[in-house]
């Protein structure tokens, strides 16, 4: 028992730490936006799937998120689809900017269910995200979302923290994202669901990755 709560104090003594020294971090945003390549054109021909159309973040969300940049469009294989979303930041004072979807999709009005954690690898890379169904009405969605801090990815926001942290003081890197994969479960199955999730991520991930370092 007493292990137990000095393994949480510990914890929680390191999460106010990293959330003290990314408060003293500051960039210049619009010096650094102006050297990168717009987030969207680099998602623009992934093999296997096609843009069915680009959608827009509302100026008053945008703001809200304090978003840097952002990607955000539907993809279709076939006769599925899914939606892409990135919120992306270059300083490391706004790590704590996204908002996960346990947060987001009730305050909508979603009902979610429990998530559960996953992991896929693919070209040398591991992608560790998470995975829910959201049910709003008649609609049902598989929810797949990570939070991206340089080249690591979780599901969990106090790793994110320590990731940026990490990444600031090793690799001298403040780049961030939120990553949401949005599935209509309207003519596909939980598994099948799952299965063309996966295999996007596969796809797309060494894409972003790829955008990242060359973007840094």
């Amino acid at each position: 028992m007493g292990n137990s709560i000095q393994k949480k104090l510990i914890v929680v003594i390191l999460l106010l730490g990293v959330t003290s020294a990314l408060a003293h971090v500051r960039g210049d945003t619009e010096a650094v936006r102006a050297n990168k390549k717009p987030l969207r054109d680099a998602f623009t021909d992934l093999d296997g799937y096609r843009v069915s159309g680009q959608l827009q973040v509302e100026q008053n969300i945008f703001d809200f998120l304090k978003l840097d940049d952002y990607a955000y469009a539907n993809f279709r294989k076939g006769k599925n689809s899914l939606s892409l979303y990135i919120g992306y930041y270059y300083t490391e004072d706004k790590v704590t900017a996204a908002h996960s979807p346990l947060v987001c999709f009730p305050a909508q009005g979603w009902m979610l269910d429990k998530p559960l954690f996953r992991q896929v690898s693919t070209q040398g890379h591991s992608v560790n995200y998470a995975e829910m169904e959201a049910t709003l009405g008649k609609q049902k969605q598989l929810i797949l979302y990570w939070f991206q801090t340089y080249l690591r990815s979780t599901p969990h926001t106090h790793m994110q923290k320590i990731y940026a942290l990490y990444n600031r003081i090793m690799h001298n890197q403040e780049q961030s994202a939120f990553v949401r994969i949005a599935i209509p479960l309207d003519n596909l199955n939980r598994e099948e669901a799952e299965r063309f999730g996966t295999d996007f991520i596969r796809i797309f991930y060494p894409r972003f990755i790829d955008y990242i370092e060359n973007n840094g």
